[in-house]
């Protein structure tokens, strides 16, 4: 299946695709595209260009947005309405991430000691305890990769994603199951 990707930023197009292709085996080509923070006012726009190109035979897109911590049903309903008589030729499903992209970077202590160790690093770093859906999950994920020694760029989030295992991303973010069921949905 060829799916479309709308996400906010540099790090989103990082990661994404390698907790998609975990969850969707059957993903054979995946086109995404970048709102540099603007998904609101772009993410139309980047439905219509997967519509009206027939070499990429778009079937189903995604688009995914931080809620920063607010209301997560309030950002997927503005994104739907806005939507509305916009739609293309195949189905669209919009997420809202409950907090930031980093909440579920920092569920898999494991995936950030491997990527340490593969660069290697001499530090490791523990389970990180509490709630992970908070405001501050980018300060956080940025100081755990930090106490690690690792830049936080987009390779280095790619390649925690990468490593990450879902399994333990479920268990310890709750929401990652909703993101979970939409591309299953898709």
């Amino acid at each position: 299946m060829n799916l479309g990707l709308i996400v906010e930023g540099s790090k989103d197009v990082a990661t994404y695709h390698h907790w998609i292709r975990k969850i969707r085996s059957d993903i054979s080509t995946l086109q995404t595209r970048q709102c540099t923070r603007k998904v609101k006012t772009k993410f139309i726009g980047f439905l219509k260009e997967f519509a009206l190109n027939p070499a990429w035979q778009v079937q189903k897109a995604i688009v995914i947005a931080d809620s920063d911590c607010n209301r997560p049903d309030t950002i997927e309903d503005s994104l739907t309405n806005r939507l509305e008589g916009s739609m293309p030729h195949f189905p669209v499903h919009i997420i809202a991430i409950r907090c930031k992209l980093e909440t579920w970077l920092l569920a898999d202590q494991n995936a950030i000691n491997e990527v340490a160790q593969r660069r290697g690093k001499p530090h490791q770093l523990g389970r990180i305890e509490g709630s992970l859906e908070a405001k501050d999950a980018d300060r956080r994920f940025r100081l755990a990769l930090t106490t690690v020694g690792l830049p936080a760029d987009d390779t280095v989030y790619s390649q925690v994603a990468e490593l990450s295992n879902i399994d333990v991303i479920r268990q310890r973010c709750p929401q990652f199951r909703q993101f979970e069921q939409i591309v299953r949905a898709c």
